[in-house]
């Protein structure tokens, strides 16, 4: 018998401690890549980048709502974000730059999944989130990808997650 994918992942559950930490944090990630890094004339250019789309799925059913990062390795660079849409699908905006130009910068990054916080903090201050995603996809991935100039192939992630 299949269970939903709703029905299975997308119950609400009480975050505290740790993960309540984990999303202050991921929503100043998310802040700070639309703060962008200055404005005005004086902007430097991006570093080359390379066009970046594809899907997020939770135990192959698509998962919206999450927030995609790529953080760029060795090199400078900012990291460019997207968020899934109804089908999973993201595609990255660079954000180190005003406005972001999409994609990504060109070389090897660390790839972190975030949920996002859906409700208000309640009595105990407890943040209600949508899904909880593992460390090893976010604050600890273990996931990478290369970034070539120009359009990239689809970069796809399954995130396993138990039932």
């Amino acid at each position: 018998m299949t269970q939903n994918f709703n029905d299975a992942v997308f119950v609400k559950s009480r975050t505290t401690g740790r993960s309540q930490r984990l999303l202050v944090w991921m929503a100043a990630v998310i802040t700070s890549g639309f703060i962008g890094c200055g404005g005005g004339s004086g902007e430097t250019a991006p570093p080359p980048l390379g066009l970046v789309k594809g899907k997020v799925t939770i135990n192959g059913q698509p998962a919206p709502g999450l927030v995609v990062t790529f953080q760029p390795q060795g090199k400078a660079g900012a990291l460019s974000q997207g968020t899934t849409s109804a089908s999973g699908e993201y595609e990255l905006m660079y954000t180190g730059n005003t406005p972001s130009p999409k994609g990504a910068a060109v070389g090897e990054h660390v790839v972190q999944i975030f949920a996002v916080a859906t409700d208000a903090p309640d009595e105990q201050g407890n943040i209600a989130a949508a899904v909880m995603i593992p460390e090893r996809y976010n604050t600890a991935s273990e996931l990478k990808a290369s970034v070539a100039a120009g359009e990239n192939p689809s970069k796809d992630f399954d995130l396993q997650l138990p039932k």
